[in-house]
């Protein structure tokens, strides 16, 4: 089994901060700044995150399905028992801090000449929950990679002593832990570039 609750709750919080800029940004297309394409940025940086972890997923369960194809994706194994995927989540975090950078060097300024009073405040909140997600978000992420690690062990243990059916039992019983997580994270990206492509066209009419 694979505890993938504090993940599924950590894509929430983050689809919650998108969709509060969301809403912000009739407003930000009234006032455009080339900051939006550093608003841009900013969202990328979790998005690529997000995808690493929703295509290791993905493969990951995809080896159940045939016994050849387990074979073959061994590489795919390997890459998550030695780390790979852990590694990635790992430099998610340095991408909070990229997001923080982002918002005080260009941001801040652009959201206080278009919103007062709460508003401003919302979406202040907004961006040091994403320049801080690496005290949580990030966290329940490496678990899951960390969790991921520990399976991909075991299945490659089964390649290796010829028990094929084995690993794929075990990678298939995974599915209902991990298919729900990949398709929030499937569903936050959706989100996440859309939204960058509304700052992408701000920044063009700045």
């Amino acid at each position: 089994m694979i505890e993938t609750k504090a993940a599924l709750a950590a894509v929430k919080e983050i689809d919650e901060a998108v969709e509060v800029l969301g809403k912000a940004v009739a407003r930000l297309k009234g006032q455009p700044d080339t900051a939006a394409l550093k608003l841009a940025e900013a969202l990328d940086e979790i998005g690529k995150t997000w995808q690493v972890i929703d295509q290791a997923i993905t493969r990951f369960l995809g080896l159940g399905f045939d016994a050849e194809e387990l074979t073959k994706g061994s590489q795919v194994l390997l890459g998550i028992e030695g780390g790979a995927l852990l590694v990635s989540v790992q430099q998610g975090r340095g991408h909070c801090h990229v997001i923080r950078n982002i918002f005080d060097k260009y941001l801040d300024r652009w959201f206080q000449r278009v919103f007062k009073g709460d508003e401003l405040a919302r979406i202040r909140n907004v961006f040091y929950g994403l320049g801080y997600a690496d005290l949580d978000v990030f966290n329940y992420m490496e678990h899951v990679a960390q969790q991921l690690q520990v399976e991909a062990n075991a299945a490659l243990d089964s390649i290796a002593h010829g028990k094929l059916a084995e690993a794929r039992v075990r990678i298939l019983s995974l599915r209902s832990d991990l298919s729900p997580l990949r398709l929030s994270l499937s569903h936050s990206l959706v989100h996440l570039y859309a939204l960058k492509g509304e700052f992408i066209t701000i920044a063009g009419t700045a």
